[in-house]
Parts: C-alpha cells; sequence; structure tokens
C-alpha cells in the first residue's frame, strides 16, 4: 500500500503542489477573521468556582479593573508644594480618562474631622487652601502617616511613594479593546504630565495594564524571539544538511504547516489569546522534526549510490511508520489539554494538534512531490561518504554497556531531586523589568508593599443587617485577626470607618473609637457619613444598596499562589468558626482565582 501511494505521490507531482497551494491560499484568507484578546477573564471557563465567586462579587460591588498610577519623589517626600500639586493634578486629569469610574488618592480622601457638635468631612487637602510653609506640610504629612486608612493604602511610610487608584468600568463585550483604550490614554496622560514634573517619577500599572502588556509581550515574542529561534534553527539545519534547497523545504513546509492551521481557526472563528501565541513555536518544531526524518533518510541513501527515486522512495517508506506515530502521539499528547479549566489552553491544544497533523500531511505529500521535481544535491551523490553521525554510532555500539550504566546513574540522580519541585505562580513575575507593568509592581512592593488583594463578602442575609451591632463586632474581630497574620500589610474594612465616625461624634475622645452601641446610631453614622461623599466616592464599592452585606479587603506583601490559596482556606475556616454571623464561606479576588487557575490546571 505505501509503495503503490508513494508511487502515485511521485508520478503526479505538479497536482500534488497545484493542491497544496489551492489548499495554503484558501486557508490564508482566514488568517484575516482571527482577533486577539489579553482579557483575564477568558482564561476560565463558566463553571470555575473561583470565577462565579469573583464575578458574583463584582455584580454586588464593582468591578476590579484598574489603572494604577504610582508617584514617587526623587528628593526627600511628596509633601512639597510640588509634589502635592502633582498628586492633584493627576487626579483631576484622572477623571476625565474613559472608562473611569472611580479615583483613589490621598489628595481626594475623604478626611473626617469634628468641629464642635458639625461632622466635617472634606478632601485631605486642596492646593489653592495649602499655606506656602514647609512646617505646616511637615504637619500635613505627620497627620497623613497617623491616619490608618493612608499609611500603606495610600502613602509610603517614609511619605516619599503614593499610588492613585483608577477603577474602570469596562463593557462587558468589549473589554479587550476598552482596556486598551484606557490604558492608551492613561499612558498619554503620564507623557504629558512628565516633562511639568521633572522631579518625580510617575509609573502605570493596575490589572487593565497587566492585560494589555501580556498582549504586547506576546506580539513581541512571536517578532522577535520566534524569529531569532528560526533564524537559529536554519543556520544549524544549514550546517547539517550542508544544502540550501533542504534548508529551504523545511522552511517552506513550515510556513506552510502555521499558515493553514492559523487559517483555519481564523474561518473557525476562534479568538487568539496570549497561550496561543506560543502555537506556531510548537507547529515548527513538529514539522522541522518530521522533514528533516526525511530528508536525511534521502540524502544517506543517495550518499549510498542510489538514484534519486529510489533513494527518495525508500526514505518515505522507512520513515513514514516513525514520522506518523510521533505525529499522532503529539496529537493526543496535546488533546490532553482540553482536561484543562482554562479555555485558552484547551485552544492551544486543539490548534497545535491540527498543526501536527497537517505538518504530517505536508510531509508525506508536498515534500515528496517537491524533491522528485528537484534535481538531487550533488555533494550527496558520491559514494562512502563518512560522517561524524557514523563515527558516533561506532563509539555508542562500542561502549553500549557503560553507557548504559552511566544514563541510568544520571536518571536516577535526577529523579532523587523530582520532590524538591513545588507548584505555584508568581504573576509578578510574568514580566521582566523592560516592561514598565514590571518595574510599578516591584516599586509597589518595596514601597506600599500590598501587592495582592483579598475579598471577603460578609453578608447578614437580611436587609439592613450590616447595622446590627452584633455583626459589626464580629465584623471588627475578623478585621483583626486578619491585620495578625504576618503576610498582611493592612486591611479595609466598613467597622473601622464606624469606629472613627463614633468617635468624632463624641468629641474625637478615644474611648469612643469602637463599634456604635445600637443599630439605630450605625445606621445614622453611615446615613450621615453618605450625604457628605462627594459624587463618585460614595460607599456602593464597599456596601451593597439594601444594606445586608459588605465587601472587606485584605492586601498581602508579595508572595506566591500557593502562599494565597494557604491563607484563603485559612481566613475562610476561621470566620466560620469564629464569626458566623458574617457567613464568610470562601475568599476571592484576581489574585484568588489565579492562584487556584494554576492548581486546577496541574491536577
Amino acid at each position: 500500500m505505501l509503495d503503490r501511494y508513494f508511487q502515485i505521490i511521485l508520478a503526479k507531482p505538479w497536482h500534488i503542489l497545484l493542491l497544496t497551494a489551492v489548499l495554503v491560499l484558501s486557508c490564508a484568507a482566514g488568517l484575516l477573521n482571527l482577533s486577539f484578546t489579553s482579557d483575564f477573564r477568558t482564561y476560565f471557563s463558566d463553571q470555575n468556582p473561583q470565577l462565579r465567586a469573583f464575578e458574583a462579587m463584582e455584580k454586588r460591588f464593582s468591578r476590579q479593573d484598574n489603572l494604577y498610577f504610582l508617584v514617587s519623589t526623587k528628593n526627600n517626600s511628596l509633601f512639597t508644594a510640588k509634589g502635592l500639586a502633582l498628586i492633584e493634578d493627576l487626579t483631576e486629569r484622572s477623571w476625565r480618562l474613559p472608562y473611569i469610574q472611580r479615583v483613589d488618592s490621598i489628595q481626594n480622601f475623604q478626611f473626617t474631622d469634628v468641629d464642635g457638635d458639625e461632622l466635617l468631612i472634606d478632601d485631605f487637602y486642596r492646593t489653592d487652601d495649602l499655606p506656602d510653609d514647609s512646617s505646616a506640610l511637615e504637619q500635613l504629612k505627620t497627620k497623613a502617616l497617623a491616619d490608618g486608612d493612608i499609611l500603606y493604602k495610600l502613602l509610603s511610610p517614609d511619605g516619599r511613594v503614593t499610588g492613585i487608584n483608577l477603577t474602570l468600568n469596562l463593557p462587558e463585550n468589549n473589554s479587550s479593546s476598552s482596556s486598551r483604550e484606557a490604558v492608551a490614554s492613561g499612558r498619554a496622560l503620564l507623557e504629558q504630565l512628565r516633562p511639568d514634573y521633572p522631579d518625580f517619577d510617575i509609573k502605570l500599572g493596575g490589572s487593565a495594564t497587566s492585560n494589555v502588556t501580556m498582549g504586547e509581550a506576546i506580539a513581541q515574542d512571536i517578532s522577535s524571539l520566534l524569529i531569532i529561534s528560526f533564524v537559529v534553527m536554519l543556520v544549524i539545519m544549514l550546517l547539517l544538511l550542508r544544502t540550501l534547497s533542504g534548508v529551504i523545504l523545511v522552511t517552506a513546509l513550515i510556513a506552510m504547516s502555521v499558515i493553514i492551521t492559523m487559517g483555519i481557526f481564523g474561518w473557525l472563528g476562534y479568538t487568539l489569546t496570549p497561550p496561543t501565541g506560543f502555537v506556531p513555536t510548537a507547529i515548527m518544531t513538529i514539522a522541522v522534526a518530521d522533514t528533516i526524518h526525511i530528508l536525511v533518510s534521502y540524502y544517506f541513501y543517495l550518499r549510498g549510490g542510489e538514484d534519486k527515486f529510489t533513494a527518495l522512495q525508500q526514505a518515505l517508506k522507512i520513515n513514514s511508520a516513525p514520522v506518523f506515530i510521533t505525529s499522532i502521539t503529539t496529537m493526543v499528547g496535546v488533546l490532553a489539554l482540553n482536561t484543562s479549566d482554562s479555555p485558552p489552553y484547551r485552544d492551544m491544544g486543539n490548534m497545535i494538534a491540527a498543526g501536527v497533523m497537517i505538518a504530517w500531511f505536508l510531509t508525506v505529500t508536498f515534500l515528496p512531490a517537491i524533491l522528485a521535481l528537484l534535481p538531487a544535491p550533488e555533494k550527496h551523490q558520491s559514494k562512502g561518504q563518512h560522517l561524524w553521525v557514523d563515527t558516533l554510532a561506532d563509539t555508542v555500539i562500542q561502549h553500549h554497556k557503560l553507557l548504559f550504566i552511566v544514563m541510568i546513574s544520571l536518571v536516577a540522580a535526577s529523579a532523587s531531586l523530582a520532590h524538591k519541585n513545588i507548584i505555584t505562580e508568581r504573576w509578578h513575575e510574568f514580566f521582566d523589568e523592560s516592561f514598565e507593568v514590571r518595574r510599578t509592581i516591584d516599586h509597589i512592593d518595596s514601597s506600599l508593599e500590598g501587592l495582592h488583594v483579598l475579598f471577603f463578602v460578609a453578608d447578614s442575609q437580611k436587609n439592613d443587617g450590616i447595622n446590627n451591632p452584633e455583626f459589626l463586632q464580629q465584623l471588627d474581630t475578623f478585621a483583626s485577626w486578619l491585620r495578625e497574620q504576618p503576610e498582611i500589610v493592612y486591611v479595609t474594612a466598613l467597622s473601622d470607618t464606624l469606629k472613627r465616625l463614633n468617635q468624632n461624634l463624641h468629641e474625637g475622645a478615644p474611648a469612643w473609637y469602637r463599634i456604635p452601641d445600637s443599630q439605630e446610631a450605625a445606621a445614622q453614622y453611615l446615613l450621615l457619613y453618605e450625604l457628605s461623599l462627594p459624587m463618585g466616592l460614595g460607599l456602593e464599592t464597599t456596601l451593597t444598596s439594601d444594606r445586608s452585606a459588605t465587601r472587606l479587603s485584605a492586601s498581602l506583601r508579595r508572595t506566591d499562589s500557593a502562599t494565597i490559596r494557604a491563607l484563603e482556606q485559612k481566613a475562610a475556616l476561621w470566620a466560620q468558626a469564629n464569626t458566623p454571623l458574617l457567613n464568610i464561606n470562601e475568599t476571592t479576588g484576581l489574585d484568588v482565582v489565579f492562584a487556584n487557575l494554576t492548581h486546577r490546571n496541574v491536577e
């Protein structure tokens, strides 16, 4: 059957080339239908429990897509006329960026104070109201560092770094392009501000920036690293095959395999994601292996004195089974990615599986057809050539027992270290230092420290239930327990706001920094506080509209997914045992979702 098949291929090479050209051109048209997204939500299936919990929290409160401006001074303090003016200028301009829902900075931080029997709630400062006095600015710095809701959350302990958080409200059906628009506008804003403030360093971060940068990094890899690796591969093939025609054939087969594969999935309406950016590399690897098998055997038989057609038929005959088995087992292996919880990895597996079989198909059709038309390379037609690989083979055969013992020893030694592998994820190391978002992450870690955020939804399960003093007391107890954990930098909870209001409304007496004694008092304090807040800085990110639930957040120092998973499980168990009124059954947040994704995929 094989002889008959190869005779047909070699007898009608032009027909094969024509059909191949038609296939490549028709599939190439599908490339125009491919689109790309770096939205983190594409990594999760609809059944992912962590994503469902995260989206449920976002529906009750607010989305977590954000931009983040990190401002630091090259001098001693941000609390100078120029530094405070920069923060105010950046805060005001941020409101005008697209898709902005909320802007939080030290400038518009709603500071509460009391004047007699009057509660005062206002921006932390306005530059127009600041005296031109260094001592007054130093007092403002001391005031900021003494406030637990500012320290680390908005200002570093040395007063040299501050963060401005921009909460985005991206459209659900077009979040990828909207993210790119928001990030582009943020970058443009910084380019406008930097010349006016040369003594300050302003960086851009946030989840939207990370998403967009991920897409940019993949594009950079495809345009640079893939090309570099391809060139290196060509040089090595030229040295080993020692024929330019062979190298050109391998290159053509790789290109056609990639074009056909990507074109087919373009016609099928697939959306590319960062993991699928590595599909061309995988296809290239398999296509090279298939083609090299045929070419090396073909050249071997030519050196043995066979004529072109006999050498080609023999090369195809002895390699048809190995090449097919290699391709089919690779296909089965990558198709196993369909058991992944992450759709992009399923897509990657399906695309590589298709590409592998397309490369095999071209290897047993296009390659022999084009070789039948091309003249045999003269340098491979001389008999009796002895290659270095022949010497290597003789050496292995001669010393096979010793080599067997050495290799078994190496395998055993390596296997004994396998238990040292740890399953974890460090998303903050996805980018190298050449990307601004990585430099922003590193700077946040060294100054504000709160790099990861965990969210807990405390649900009273009844309207106005958050005003219950017992509920608030348990919320405060849980927040205090979180602050005792070594991984946590700071905690934000509704109980802290109510304790501060209770103290403010009792003339600032320290003894009144506690949960209000009655449900009525708590409700009145919250109403008074909300009515005093400006537009856009309300409590919708903290409370549900029916006042049945509140969201508590905890920021962690730089860590990995294993630590995050351990803490989230520990916190949920502690809350269930010690604060039952909160009904906290799980922890959520982007960091929690991604931390669990890695482990779910590995399993």
